[in-house]
């Protein structure tokens, strides 16, 4: 018995390492892709590319519900962050119940030759699903999705992310002498939504950061 334990142990710490180096090898090939020509979507106040396979299901101003492998990601603007630069940037949750499974910190080149912050943190949520972060700051990404497609997922997120281009002068012009509405109607739809097993993304967002719902 205390031998199939040990194996089941060795087994499972196993499974976590192959996660680990294949989340790894995934945002090592959304970092290392080369920047598109040219962006193919454009807001008020930034824009990006999005690859072929990803479609969008909803988008306002600030903020996109995109489709990934039939997975939702939002894709948000940190207007807090770009209006105020006295702003001290924190990561979105705070780790408070759970360690990242996977979480990485690199600096690229964006299209405008400025150096910007890749962040990415990969939680397990339970033995199907991950939740996903990836911001550079200005942009930021979460989804829920099943572990088969995780590395898919993460590396388009990041391929977007890198493509982003802020228009910061416009943000701050637009949104500087306004009271900002944290959670914009598209950022809180996708927020309200109930994922299998795991209750919504907005109750998983404030177990990991409780100021995130004041």
């Amino acid at each position: 018995m205390r031998r199939l334990m040990i194996v089941s142990i060795i087994l499972l710490l196993l499974v976590g390492c192959t996660e680990t180096k294949t989340l790894e090898a995934s945002f090592k090939a959304g970092l290392s892709q080369a920047l598109p020509i040219s962006t193919n979507h454009n807001k008020p106040y930034f824009r990006y590319y999005l690859p072929p396979h990803v479609g969008v299901k909803k988008q306002d101003e600030t903020s996109s519900i995109l489709l990934i492998n039939n997975h939702e990601v939002l894709m948000n603007m940190r207007v807090d962050y770009i209006v105020s630069k006295e702003f001290e940037y924190t990561n979105q949750e705070k780790i408070l119940e759970k360690d990242p499974i996977f979480s990485e910190e690199k600096t690229y080149v964006d299209s405008d030759n400025k150096m910007q912050v890749l962040n990415v943190r990969v939680y397990e949520l339970n033995k199907k699903e991950v939740l996903i972060f990836a911001d550079n700051r200005k942009i930021e990404m979460v989804t829920v999705v099943t572990k088969p497609d995780m590395n898919m997922t993460l590396e388009s997120m990041i391929i977007i992310i890198k493509s982003s281009i802020v228009f910061d002068k416009e943000v701050v012009s637009a949104y500087s002498n306004k009271v900002l509405d944290k959670n914009p109607g598209t950022y809180s739809e996708f927020f309200e939504q109930v994922p299998p097993e795991t209750g919504t993304i907005k109750e998983m967002n404030e177990k990991l950061d409780p100021d995130s719902g004041e």
